[in-house]
């Protein structure tokens, strides 16, 4: 090889340097055009960089054969950049496009519409989730072109009468004044004036509320709700006059929410004329029994009052 070398100026000291990393530009020339001259070249090279990698001999360069030898060391491997299909940018794009659309629905502020009467004036509406309203002379109410999914809210001023349809996960909720009106499902007339705000229910329940205040109100009751001392009551007033016991008793027990019976036909007939202006249901059955010379028996346990004549 020595020999050969010489011919070519390629020496074991040159190939030490080459193998060990620390040839210059110009030899490492040398030594690739020497390999490149022919195959037996080629060959004796390769044998060459066998025996160094071998034995690990490094006659010039001792101190440095460590980093000689990692220098020689094949790098890691690579790995190749991971290649996005453009279906994938495509499907990306269209769920980021979409995810823009519904928060953009979703801020949107909703609609809102304001129906007005005038004094002379009674308008029939549909509310967006199929409810019936009639809105009286000299009313407003503010409604949302699409209820929310946790509640149905409207704002009520003046009077109006509610056919409300049932849909308990999504209440419905009349602001009327500094009163809130919650609704399951019923019919029911709201009547605001200056001073105070009616609330008559024909069928089903509802729960009437204030910040302070509450009180359940169901079919065939009326409740008051005073603007100045912001209290809610049940509004019980009636003028019998020349009624029939039977008339009366079907009266009292709507408003009293207590089943009133008469247990012998002949006393159904007695009629009396009273005025009862929000007094209490012991308070009238005394009246009605000394008035009438009947008596009267509870049953709590079936919420009953029996009226029977007087032994």
């Amino acid at each position: 090889m020595a020999q050969k070398a010489e011919n070519m100026n390629v020496t074991d000291e040159l190939l030490s340097r080459y193998f060990s990393g620390e040839a210059s530009p110009e030899e490492a020339m040398t030594i690739d055009d020497w390999r490149d001259r022919n195959d037996g070249n080629n060959k004796e090279f390769n044998a060459l960089r066998t025996a160094w990698n071998a034995t690990g001999a490094h006659p010039y360069v001792v101190q440095d054969a460590r980093t000689a030898w990692q220098q020689m060391q094949p790098l890691p491997q690579r790995h190749r950049p991971r290649r996005i299909s453009i279906t994938t940018w495509i499907t990306a794009a269209a769920v980021l496009t979409g995810i823009v659309i519904s928060l953009a629905i979703l801020l949107q502020p909703v609609r809102q519409y304001t129906i007005a009467t005038t004094a002379n004036e009674t308008r029939q509406l549909k509310l967006p989730d199929g409810s019936d309203l009639t809105l009286l002379a000299s009313s407003m109410l503010t409604y949302p072109e699409t209820f929310a999914a946790g509640e149905r809210h409207v704002t009520l001023q003046g009077r109006a009468g509610f056919d409300i349809h049932s849909i308990p996960e999504q209440p419905f909720i009349i602001t009327a004044g500094g009163l809130q009106i919650k609704v399951l499902g019923t019919a029911f007339h709201v009547a605001e004036e200056d001073t105070i705000i009616t609330v008559n229910v024909l069928t089903g329940k509802i729960l009437l509320y204030t910040s302070s205040d509450t009180l359940p109100v169901a079919g065939g009751q009326t409740a008051i709700y005073s603007k100045h001392d912001q209290h809610i009551r049940y509004h019980r007033v009636f003028h019998f006059e020349n009624e029939e016991l039977s008339a009366v008793c079907k009266a009292l027990s709507a408003a009293y929410q207590t089943n009133i019976i008469i247990d012998h036909p002949a006393i159904a007939s007695l009629k009396i004329s009273s005025n009862f202006d929000n007094k209490s249901l012991d308070y009238i059955l005394e009246v009605i029994t000394t008035t009438l010379n009947i008596q009267y028996t509870r049953k709590p346990a079936k919420n009953e009052i029996h009226f029977t004549q007087e032994n």
